[in-house]
């Protein structure tokens, strides 16, 4: 273990499962604590065990605003009042690749990434750093069920990413640690695009 997030704590939400798993996964090898959050408290007390000691479970309905308050309240309760890594949002290649039949999907992800310069610029000179990571298609539980049915061609999509193969958790949380640790101090309002080339590669 590197230890590149030793002694830090992190709060990262949506980490039952997918990107958010993978994240929570990275930083606590790197010697992070973690708030393990999602809506089903089951589900974070499991992804809890697993990680072991360094992990704190904390359910929570983010779409309501006293719970993000709750989170928010009993992280710095679990933490003895401090959490060091908080601001690094998910978002997506489509933030900046449009794709046919996405509408929603592209325009809240552009959305997120223009909210994360925003807040950037805002809170630098509080020393807080907002940054996003923006994947390409990754093996999650839900790419793997679109492939399933035959929405999605997995192999089809290794052969579009120019790298030949399509993410996984794991490499985003890899990201998520570079993001997150020294190395990236006098980075932030940045989009991190992780997609092995997809965006890069203009030719469908």
């Amino acid at each position: 273990m590197d230890g590149r997030l030793q002694g830090k704590t992190a709060i990262v939400t949506g980490s039952t499962k997918g990107i958010g798993l993978g994240i929570a996964r990275a930083y606590v090898r790197e010697g992070a604590r973690v708030i393990v959050n999602s809506r089903n408290a089951a589900d974070c007390a499991r992804t809890a065990r697993e990680l072991g000691p360094a992990a704190v479970p904390i359910a929570a309905d983010l779409s309501l605003t006293d719970e993000v308050r709750r989170l928010a309240r009993e992280a710095r309760q679990a933490f003895a009042g401090r959490v060091d890594i908080l601001v690094i949002h998910v978002s997506s290649m489509n933030g900046t690749v449009p794709f046919p039949h996405r509408l929603a999907y592209c325009v809240s992800k552009a959305g997120l990434n223009m909210m994360t310069k925003v807040m950037a610029i805002e809170w630098a000179v509080r020393g807080v750093r907002v940054n996003a990571i923006a994947p390409g298609y990754v093996e999650t539980e839900f790419i793997t069920s679109l492939s399933a049915t035959g929405i999605l061609d997995r192999d089809k999509l290794a052969r579009r990413t120019p790298m030949g193969r399509i993410g996984t958790p794991e490499k985003i949380g890899e990201v998520a640690v570079f993001l997150a640790s020294p190395a990236s101090s006098f980075i932030t309002g940045e989009i991190l695009t992780a997609d092995g080339g997809w965006s890069a590669y203009g030719d469908l």
